[in-house]
């Protein structure tokens, strides 16, 4: 597999752990990895979680869609490609791609990030990171645009869901990741048995330790809309595609 000068790999092993009832991958697992590889290649060039956090820094995704042309199963080896590709307004943008052992693309996701302080929790400009970028604007993944998503027309409250110690991450913050799993929790058990095409989420506002989100859900056709909602104030939003 040829491999960009300006990106960064890395293998993964997809664990048992990481798997739903039917031995594939949960999309949850995929936001874990996209995140984590995230920092992993920011730490190659010297931007470390402790480098970020000493220079008030912390990077937070608030926008992530994800195609998949195949989920990854139980014990399946892949290499996952990332790379910066473009800075527009206060968003990074960072693409993804993982190949299995034959080298095919079997996932493609484009994510957008701020930076933020983690004691205000304020949005920092790119002009005022502490580091440099090397995007590669002529290269994007291929999925639906990690934009504001559209909200239905009519929702239902499908539940309830406590932010537990568990969900909080070494930011101190919800992560990210979780919010897609609760989202899954929360859609019939009928749906998540058939195959996800695509996958978008947006996160607005943050639930803490301790909040509760209702859960709202609205089914059309082949897609799934869910929302998070803080009282009257939406937490995160996302849409699931399924092939009819």
């Amino acid at each position: 597999m040829e491999r960009h000068p300006k990106s960064y790999y890395t293998e993964i092993v997809v664990r048992f752990c990481d798997c739903d009832a039917g031995k594939r991958a949960k999309i949850e697992t995929i936001l874990q990895h996209m995140s984590d590889i995230a920092g992993i290649a920011y730490a190659s060039k010297g931007y470390t979680h402790q480098w970020l956090w000493e220079r008030n820094s912390v990077f937070l995704v608030t926008r992530a869609s994800v195609r998949i042309h195949r989920m990854p199963t139980q014990d399946e080896h892949l290499i996952v490609e990332t790379w910066e590709r473009c800075i527009e307004k206060l968003l990074y943008y960072r693409d993804f791609a993982f190949y299995d052992a034959q080298g095919e693309k079997i996932i493609e996701g484009q994510t957008a990030w701020v930076v933020v302080d983690p004691q205000t929790r304020r949005i920092q400009r790119p002009a005022d990171f502490p580091g440099t970028f090397d995007p590669v604007p002529e290269r994007q993944a291929q999925t639906l645009p990690p934009a504001r998503l559209k909200p239905a027309a009519h929702y239902e409250t499908a539940g309830y869901r406590k932010i537990l110690y568990s969900d909080i991450d070494a930011n101190q913050h919800t992560y990210n990741a979780v919010y897609a799993g609760i989202a899954c929790d929360y859609l019939p058990p009928e749906w998540m048995k058939r195959k996800l095409r695509d996958f978008r989420i947006q996160f607005k506002q943050e639930a803490c330790w301790g909040e509760t989100l209702e859960i709202r859900t609205c089914l059309e056709g082949s897609c799934a809309k869910v929302l998070g909602m803080l009282g009257e104030t939406v937490s995160f939003e996302c849409e699931f595609y399924f092939e009819s």
